[in-house]
């Protein structure tokens, strides 16, 4: 029997990956795996869901800049998941929503060493960037999925009056964003964190 028709081998794969356990030692390896089951997400049941959520909840602390890329593949592949079987997820243990939380959170988690990160993938982009409170000068981030004429690609620019492409959807934050942040969150505040999903499959599902 194929693969596509006998699904019980991914179940077990997941089911093998929490039964050992996720640590720094093991993280790439484990990374590396849960990508190879991911791209066949489509086949997911509701249990396959749940399970790859739990592994890459046990990740997300984990990440580092060499794995965010392995991760986040791993998220964009579960995406085309059948949307019929992440109804069943949700209802099942809120498991769309927990997918949600971890794509909000892996933007917050990634090392910055340069001023911007920017990462774009068939379903998912994501971007972070440094803030300088007394520096701030607004800020732009600009997606475009592509097209057969146009290439996909993500930026991030240091301020709110950028000139960006027209193919490209945006969100500008202005400069007087931080005037209106009370004293204990300017303190906390190191980044602005950027999620875009390439259409609204996710949350459809969450609001079944």
């Amino acid at each position: 029997m194929s693969q596509c028709n006998n699904t019980e081998w991914i179940t077990g794969k997941l089911k093998n990956i929490t039964t050992k356990g996720i640590d720094e030692e093991n993280f790439e390896p484990v990374s590396t795996k849960l990508l190879n089951i991911s791209e066949k997400s489509v086949y997911f049941k509701k249990e396959d869901v749940d399970l790859a959520v739990d592994v890459l909840k046990k990740m997300v602390p984990l990440i580092s800049n060499v794995s965010v890329n392995i991760t986040l593949l791993s998220i964009n592949n579960m995406i085309n998941t059948p949307e019929k079987i992440l109804v069943e997820a949700e209802q099942f243990n809120r498991s769309v929503n927990r997918m949600l939380d971890i794509i909000e959170t892996i933007p917050e988690q990634i090392p910055l060493e340069e001023q911007s990160v920017t990462a774009l993938y068939s379903n998912l982009g994501i971007g972070a960037a440094k803030v300088e409170k007394d520096t701030f000068n607004g800020l732009t981030y600009a997606v475009s999925y592509g097209t057969n004429e146009i290439e996909a690609r993500t930026e991030i620019h240091q301020d709110s009056d950028s000139n960006v492409d027209d193919t490209m959807d945006f969100i500008s934050l202005p400069k007087s964003l931080l005037k209106h942040m009370k004293d204990e969150e300017l303190l906390n505040l190191s980044r602005i964190s950027m999620v875009s999903l390439r259409d609204d499959k996710l949350y459809r599902v969450t609001q079944i």
